[in-house]
């Protein structure tokens, strides 16, 4: 019989769509916007200082002094050190499966009157890349998982008074994923099975935000982001195995990405300088059973379920921003930002724990209309433990401990019309 079972195939499909190294918690990504980037995104749904503001609160709009677009992007470089490895198969442990990374986006607001204000952002919020060598020794476990995400959002926004905003928008959302892995061949053990998953879906959302400015020195905000439920629809791809003709089956599969809900303060510390926090909860306790259906597959792989335990986490993040004088301000944040996935959910898919962000960023104001920001991130994870072991006859294993960091370089400009 062919060496993967209906589970394995639900662990191979599922799993491997949620895993990899990014600057937030689970698959999720932060790389919305380079001014925020620069503090550790302390203060995101209070700042208000660009169109970015579009997806760290909506309702920033508002306190806009023009009509402006922005646009930039991030580019991340992840690495990790795989250590005391351990494997029922022989192979590598490079380390090096994340491949550079780059995150753009790009907003438009546009002050309608003294009240209402509208705009338009077109980013990512959720994604991942991990692509390990050809002899990996924990290839029969998972080879490539790439998930991208785009999303599209029209906002408007409505300044009650000179302490009160709201502000929202709906979300069209994009995905689309390819994940892979070898399987042992019972019969030919120098030629492993070729599995591989592609998908892809539409989905709507939204993003709402309140924004309350106490006096001129501080301001509080809060920002929500709906969940969004994905029925990815594809193909199931097997090659290297004859006896079954190297079939192709359709897939599909019910994916739902978390809420998040972001709480910020800004308030002046001085005349020239800004002390900001924040903290964001996700909401991955949703992600707690997972089915696939593979139509026209042997009985073993035609519906599928696993049962997960992920957890929602906090992340929380303290930032300062400093305006040296008209042309120049300099921004710096930390960020301790949890891991929704237990000690033993990890995976050579997922092999990711809690970690720390660490941020410098500076904007630099050319003339009136034109400014530029620039942000660099270090990012440090608790080194993980990934224990796997196959539940197929005869089983195989594989071990290892992960030490995992990436750096961000990123860039924005913004033009006021």
């Amino acid at each position: 019989m062919m060496n993967i079972s209906g589970k394995q195939a639900s662990v191979f499909l599922l799993s491997g769509s949620l895993s990899g190294i990014a600057l937030g918690a689970g698959f999720s990504l932060n790389e919305q916007s380079v001014s925020g980037l620069g503090q550790a995104f302390a203060g995101r749904a209070s700042v208000a200082s660009d169109a970015s503001t579009i997806y760290g609160n909506p309702a920033g709009m508002s306190h806009l002094n023009a009509s402006q677009i922005s646009g930039g992007l991030t580019v991340i470089k992840a690495s990790s050190d795989i250590s005391n490895a351990q494997g029922t198969f022989p192979g590598t442990n490079d380390g090096d499966m994340v491949p550079t990374v780059t995150v753009p986006f790009l907003y438009y607001a546009q002050q309608l009157d003294p009240h209402w204000s509208a705009g338009f952002g077109v980013y990512s919020p959720f994604g991942l890349i991990t692509d390990y060598e050809s002899n990996f020794q924990g290839r029969f476990f998972g080879t490539k998982s790439s998930v991208r995400t785009v999303t599209a959002q029209p906002t408007v926004s409505y300044r009650f008074d000179k302490h009160w905003s709201l502000g929202g928008g709906i979300t069209y959302n994009h995905i689309t994923g390819e994940l892979s892995r070898d399987n042992p061949n019972p019969l030919n053990p120098n030629t492993p099975i070729g599995a591989k998953v592609k998908g892809s879906d539409n989905a709507w959302g939204y993003n709402i935000g309140l924004l309350f400015e106490f006096d001129e020195n501080t301001r509080a905000g809060v920002a929500y982001h709906s969940q969004v439920k994905y029925n990815l629809t594809g193909h199931t791809y097997i090659s290297n195995y004859p006896l079954l003709g190297n079939p192709v089956y359709k897939a599909s599969l019910d994916l739902t990405v978390p809420d998040l809900l972001d709480l910020s303060v800004t308030h002046y510390l001085a005349e020239h300088w800004q002390l900001h926090a924040g903290a964001t909860h996700t909401g991955w306790h949703t992600f707690n059973r997972l089915e696939v259906e593979n139509r026209g597959a042997p009985a073993a792989l035609a519906r599928t379920v696993e049962d997960e335990d992920w957890h929602s986490t906090w992340s929380y993040a303290l930032g300062v921003s400093y305006q040296m004088n008209p042309q120049w301000e300099f921004r710096a944040g930390v960020a301790r930002d949890e891991s929704p996935i237990p000690n033993s959910s990890r995976t050579v898919r997922i092999p990711s724990d809690d970690r720390m962000i660490y941020a410098l960023g500076a904007t630099w104001s050319i003339n009136d209309q034109l400014s530029v920001d620039f942000a660099y991130a270090y990012l440090h994870e608790d080194k993980s433990r990934v224990n796997q072991v196959s539940q197929t006859t005869p089983s195989y294993s594989y071990s290892a401990d992960f030490q995992n960091t990436a750096n961000a370089l990123a860039l924005q400009v913004n033009w006021k019309l």
